[in-house]
């Protein structure tokens, strides 16, 4: 269900947000958001407006408030991965994750850092294990 901002107490969203491409369509053409129709359902999606075909990756494109980032070089941002580290990959799951943004903006719980690919691998499994075991080691508690 996509987030709406009448369902949150009729505020607006506080963040806006595009979803693009950095691909070009291999007929020449040009990739545009439209709604396309799949049997009785109808849905936003991006097409090439010349064949139709449709685009491999998709990026976000965010501006970002003075409030959540000072340095006005930095409130430029480029979200292209869901976070798990995949590709956003269809324009369905690239709305997804921009409306959980803005959702989590809207509530005051954002936190950008997550969603940027230098700053989730802090984050990750792997990395986290080896701290652990980096501490549990220091503090005498490793098993063989």
């Amino acid at each position: 269900m996509e987030y709406n901002p009448e369902n949150s107490g009729g505020f607006p969203y506080s963040m806006k947000g595009k979803i693009c491409t950095r691909e070009q369509c291999r007929c020449g053409g040009v990739f545009t958001e439209t709604h396309v129709k799949r049997g009785n359902k109808s849905f936003l999606d991006m097409v090439c407006s010349s064949c139709g075909n449709r685009p491999r990756s998709f990026y976000i494109f965010l501006y970002l408030s003075k409030d959540q980032c000072p340095d006005p070089n930095e409130r430029k941002v480029r979200i292209a991965r869901n976070s798990d580290g995949h590709i956003l990959s269809s324009y369905e799951e690239a709305s997804r994750l921009l409306n959980e943004i803005r959702k989590a903006d809207d509530e005051n719980s954002l936190n950008i850092a997550l969603y940027l690919p230098k700053e989730a691998n802090q984050f990750r499994g792997s990395v986290l294990l080896d701290r652990w075991l980096k501490v549990k080691h220091s503090q005498g508690r490793h098993h063989t």
